[in-house]
């Protein structure tokens, strides 16, 4: 719940930069954003003389306090219903890797594996990390120790570390194949490995 909404408000509310550049857009979706839109306008009229100003901005406040409440429950669902139970296939898919192609660059999830797989992978290899591993081969890895996932560097034809993720395949519900690649880092999306 942190990460998914409450360091973000938390850093927005402290004056935190998102990032140490100069940003090349702005979002204005954010639930900062959102939230600041109900309060009242600078050059907003009263529309009714007979309701007072308390009145008036406690208005505000429950309709902010609503979306907050609604964002918040939104997400609880999602971690707890979406986000967590996708965890073991990733996991799994992980762990396979090396029975889709021998470099284990390929990583399959099971059919419909339209899932959130980007945070749950670059977890799972920060947990390897933690262990003082590095991407190499290995035979018959497992999902439930992360030792036996990864051993002696050894490069790939591409030269890159054996084991290390670059694409990501799911048959889709309507039966076409949909292949992905494995983004730089999660906080760097749009680049791909």
């Amino acid at each position: 719940v942190y990460d998914s909404l409450i360091c973000e408000v938390d850093a927005i509310d402290n004056g935190v930069p998102i990032c140490d550049t100069e940003p090349r857009y702005v979002i204005n979706t954010s639930l900062s954003s959102r939230v600041s839109r109900i309060n009242p306008h600078w050059n907003e009229s009263d529309k009714n003389e007979n309701v007072s100003i308390r009145f008036f901005l406690m208005d505000c406040f429950v309709r902010a306090l609503e979306l907050v409440d609604s964002e918040l429950r939104s997400i609880v669902t999602n971690l707890a219903h979406v986000w967590l139970p996708a965890r073991s296939i990733v996991a799994s898919a992980f762990a396979a890797r090396f029975s889709v192609h021998s470099s284990g660059h390929i990583i399959e999830l099971p059919l419909g594996g339209v899932c959130p797989w980007k945070v749950h992978l670059f977890a799972i290899e920060e947990d390897i990390k933690h262990i003082n591993c590095q991407f190499s081969d290995v035979t018959n890895p497992t999902a439930s120790d992360p030792r036996k996932l990864l051993s002696d560097e050894k490069k790939s034809v591409f030269g890159l570390p054996l084991g290390l993720p670059l694409f990501v395949l799911y048959c889709r519900k309507d039966g076409h194949w949909t292949a992905q690649t494995v983004p730089i880092s999660e906080k760097n999306p749009f680049g791909s490995r």
